[in-house]
């Protein structure tokens, strides 16, 4: 009868051969899903048999990251920062890129000092934005807006799945019902022009929400919406901080300079424009 490990390894060259990239680290968390184990168990018990019943949970999470559905979706949640958020195809995945933006937010306000923010955070999807920062400084007071009633309800399923109180739903589509000004906007709205989303990779075309991906104008419609919008919601000194592509810094900022004093492109983890930042003059607009 072969083992745990063999029939794991067995996992790996399947998805491998299906195109999967980090196939070993893919089939252990599927086997961590259909067990109810942590990926370390696995090797703990590496020498064990398994139940027919438990490969016909496993062979069907198999098949569907063969069919390249994201792993996050069939798993049913994922951490980002210090929480853990449930996913399903309601709304995009956040990315490490989005968590070393909240990072970013997160260092500015303690450089401040100021532990009370009140943030904006338009498009919030599952909320890991909001909920990130709203858990980061408990007595901030933030509002997670997006114009998606389902993503909505994820959000507020998330807040309260880590007993977050410090926060705020809102149908809004972009500004259209935000009242009150704000330390900090801070937005991943979509930024893909719609031929970079024909070339995205299966896992994204296929089943993230195309309306959080791909905006009109090149991938800029919904950026400059929300930079010209954003100094009548910002507070003096007020940080407008959005993640873009790679390659619309130049026109953005120069679309910015009309709103905003001071601007800047900010790289990711990775090296990449990944970040602009805008801040409000100190004296009312």
């Amino acid at each position: 009868m072969s083992t745990l490990l063999t029939i794991l390894k067995q996992a790996e060259q399947f998805l491998k051969q299906k195109g999967i990239t980090n196939a070993l680290f893919n089939a252990e968390v599927l086997f961590s899903c259909a067990l109810g184990c942590d990926r370390i168990d696995l090797y703990l018990r590496h020498n064990s048999a398994l139940k027919e019943e438990q490969l016909k949970v496993i062979r069907a999470l198999l098949t569907r990251r063969a069919h390249r559905e994201p792993l996050q979706y069939i798993v049913g949640e994922w951490p980002f920062y210090e929480l853990i958020l449930s996913l399903d195809h309601r709304v995009l995945i956040p990315r490490p890129e989005t968590e070393f933006m909240v990072e970013w937010a997160i260092k500015y306000f303690r450089e401040k000092r100021f532990y009370n923010p009140q943030v904006l955070d338009l498009g919030t999807g599952s909320g890991a934005i909001a909920l990130s920062i709203a858990k980061e400084f408990p007595r901030s007071k933030v509002i997670a807006a997006d114009k998606s009633p389902d993503a909505l309800q994820l959000a507020s399923e998330n807040a309260k799945r880590n007993k977050l109180r410090n926060i705020t739903f809102v149908q809004s589509t972009w500004y259209s019902s935000i009242n009150g000004t704000f330390d900090l906007i801070i937005s991943n709205p979509p930024y893909l022009s719609e031929n970079e989303w024909q070339n995205v990779e299966p896992e994204i075309k296929n089943f993230e929400p195309k309306i959080a991906l791909v905006a009109d104008n090149e991938g800029i419609a919904d950026l400059t919406e929300i930079i010209k919008g954003a100094p009548k919601f910002l507070k003096p000194d007020g940080i407008l901080l959005l993640e873009t592509g790679q390659s619309q810094h130049d026109n953005l900022l120069k679309f910015a300079n009309e709103n905003f004093d001071v601007s800047k492109s900010q790289k990711d983890q990775f090296g990449k424009d990944r970040f602009l930042i805008f801040q409000q003059p100190i004296s009312d607009l």
